[in-house]
This record gives structure tokens, C-alpha cells and sequence, in this order.
């Protein structure tokens, strides 16, 4: 989570700009923060269930 903040953040604020067609509110910005975060926690979890479950099914057929 840190190094995703770590690049994550600047992003958003430095290329404001770039990211919107208009100029975005302060609370559009909290809103794309936010976003972000559960973003990156629901893949989170999904990769953790792929791992400890699906992928040691899956791993003598492909291996």
C-alpha cells in the first residue's frame, strides 16, 4: 500500500491537468483518492484468493 500511495498521490495531484477534461473540485480529487484505495484493496483480496486458492488447483496441470 505505501509504494502505491508513494506513486499514486502525485500522480493525482501533479497531473490534475492531464487526468481531467475540466478543472476538478477538491472533492473530486478525495472521490479519485478514495477510488483508488478500494481499488487497490479489492484487487488486493482477489489476488490473494487466486493464490491460496485457484492457483494451487491449476498449478500441476500447467506446470
Amino acid at each position: 500500500y505505501l509504494i502505491f500511495n508513494i506513486v499514486y498521490i502525485p500522480i493525482i495531484i501533479i497531473f490534475r491537468e492531464m487526468l481531467f477534461a475540466q478543472a476538478a473540485s477538491d472533492a473530486l480529487l478525495i472521490g479519485v483518492f478514495a477510488g483508488g484505495q478500494i481499488g487497490l484493496f479489492i484487487y488486493d483480496r482477489a489476488y490473494d484468493y487466486v493464490q491460496l486458492h485457484v492457483w494451487g488447483k491449476i498449478r500441476g496441470r500447467v506446470l
